[in-house]
């Protein structure tokens, strides 16, 4: 019960204040409110334990201030309105679009259910790294910080800590490390679900929905959840970025924007290209639809959101030793794997074959979401609003860099593609269910005026 409170009274207190300053549906002020509260929870831990308070004392203050700022807004007369609503099934649909997200649903929360019993500890990563870290933020001890200096027992001590002092904050609540590991698990996967689902419905209806929902829970994704890893965090903060572009319709969903794109780079280094290209990618979009004067609010507006966790993510990098990837990739003479024509057609070969295996229905899922990203690029007639090319585009960067590091990195290409490439598809593979829906049919809603 305990656990509980703590868990689900931030994501109460993040719902209640965005009634207040923002209109959304409700599906994605769900996704809005698990990243608002995981994010800001986290650096409310990180900041209480530097100033060295213990983390059962800032728990409980934590849980007063979430009482507070909901009943503030409870109490607040002036309530933003809620979002666009979407047209509802008929009753045909409503019956086939019932069976289909059961179906989803259900086989999703199974194959959660058994490998969380099967890796009670998650995998090898998170019992190595993410949670062993999220151990140290959450000791009484003195020295929690060794974690993070040179010298540290624990690998990759410059990762960035949003999930390890997620965990941390649960951590002070229960004493199960893995507990406290699967309940983030759990939010993240249910804000990504409610993110997807309730943007893809406000672009396109609700059948297309459905059936990203259906998309999204494949077997690969949901294993991530239990395997406590960070890829699953930063595959829903970039797909919350994206949602709050492109739904957004107030200079209050830009702040939002930057914001999630800034917990993606504070999740994981793979954030960081999240972090610049998405709003690049939505400013020019913007520039091309509305002219200058848009885009250049909507820059502003993601900016103030963003550089803030962007300054915590290099000040972060600057005091923690240097990343041994990075270390390598740096060395000289490491521009000379471009010219072994072996190694660059291996990591492109790998990096095909693993995506075409990934996941349990990957053979039922592939073939119509590459026909629909692909239709996504041609001419249309009628509505296009380019959100599919934006999705794709962040796509297209993302494996390119992806490609580059695998060819130059020091370790075994063999190994760092084998133990790797998994995780970092789980990343992407919400982006790629989201843009292979929005770039079907056409939009379902006018965009409102900017409140």
């Amino acid at each position: 019960m305990t656990l509980m409170a703590y868990g689900l009274a931030p994501i109460v207190a993040a719902w209640a204040a965005l009634s207040v300053v923002a209109s959304l549906n409700p599906l994605v002020r769900i996704g809005a409110s698990v990243g608002l509260a995981l994010a800001v929870t986290s650096l409310a831990f990180l900041s209480a334990r530097a100033l060295g308070f213990a983390p059962a004392a800032y728990l409980r203050a934590e849980l007063v201030l979430s009482l507070v700022v909901i009943g503030f807004a409870w109490f607040r007369k002036r309530r933003v309105a809620t979002g666009p609503t979407f047209k509802w099934f008929d009753q045909l649909n409503a019956v086939i679009a019932s069976v289909l997200l059961s179906a989803a649903v259900g086989a999703a929360a199974y194959v959660l259910v058994y490998w969380m019993r099967v890796h009670p500890h998650g995998g090898t990563d998170a019992w190595a790294m993410w949670s062993v870290r999220a151990a140290f933020l959450a000791s009484n001890a003195p020295e929690w910080f060794v974690a993070f200096v040179n010298g540290s027992p624990i690998p990759h001590p410059d990762y960035p800590l949003l999930l390890p002092a997620s965990v941390a904050r649960m951590l002070a609540a229960t004493a199960d490390r893995s507990i406290a590991a699967a309940v983030v698990q759990v939010l993240t996967l249910v804000g990504l679900v409610a993110t997807v689902a309730g943007s893809v419905a406000e672009l396109r209806g609700t059948m297309f929905a459905v059936l990203a929902v259906a998309l999204l829970l494949t077997t690969e994704l949901v294993q991530q959840a239990a395997y406590h890893n960070a890829d699953l965090l930063l595959g829903f903060y970039t797909i919350l970025a994206l949602c709050l572009f492109a739904n957004g319709r107030s200079n209050v969903h830009g702040y939002m924007a930057g914001f999630a794109c800034g917990c993606a780079a504070w999740t994981k280094n793979e954030g960081i290209v999240v972090a610049i290209v998405v709003p690049v990618l939505f400013v020019v979009r913007s520039m091309k639809a509305n002219g200058r004067g848009t885009a250049a609010d909507l820059a502003a507006n993601s900016a103030i959101g963003l550089w803030s966790l962007l300054m915590l993510v290099f000040g972060f990098k600057l005091w923690t030793p240097q990343n041994d990837l990075v270390e390598g990739l740096l060395r000289p003479g490491f521009w000379r794997y471009w010219l072994d024509p072996v190694r660059v057609l291996f990591v492109g070969r790998e990096m095909a074959l693993g995506v075409l295996r990934w996941g349990a229905a990957s053979s039922l899922v592939l073939p119509p979401a590459i026909l629909a990203t692909t239709t996504a690029l041609l001419p249309k007639r009628g509505h296009r609003d380019g959100l599919a090319t934006v999705g794709l585009l962040l796509l297209f960067t993302q494996l390119l860099v992806f490609f580059l590091v695998y060819v130059m990195t020091p370790h075994s290409v063999a190994w760092h593609v084998g133990t790797s490439w998994d995780r970092l598809v789980a990343q992407m593979w919400p982006t790629a269910v989201w843009s292979a829906c929005t770039s079907m049919g056409v939009a379902s809603l006018q965009k409102t005026p900017p409140e």
